[in-house]
């Protein structure tokens, strides 16, 4: 969670975008198909990514998921 308020200011296709990459089964989908999931066209997609507050939170979003993962992953051993 982004403690300076970005999440905040997110619009719901930037949220949809944070998800649909996030997801594990898109890893190595193309942009296109990513925007598809998203239900978003290809300039939504990098007018989101010019936009510093949508880096910030894609970022801290994924390492917040790494995080969780490898923790769990940590404590099996």
């Amino acid at each position: 969670m982004v403690q300076d308020g970005t999440e905040e200011r997110l619009t719901p296709v930037q949220k949809r975008l944070i998800e649909a990459l996030l997801e594990p089964g898109n890893r190595f989908k193309s942009i296109s198909e990513i925007c598809d999931v998203a239900k978003c066209s290809r300039n939504a997609y990098y007018r989101a990514f010019n936009k510093p507050h949508f880096r910030e939170a894609y970022k801290s979003q994924a390492a917040a998921l790494s995080e969780r993962h490898l923790g769990q992953v940590m404590n099996a051993f």
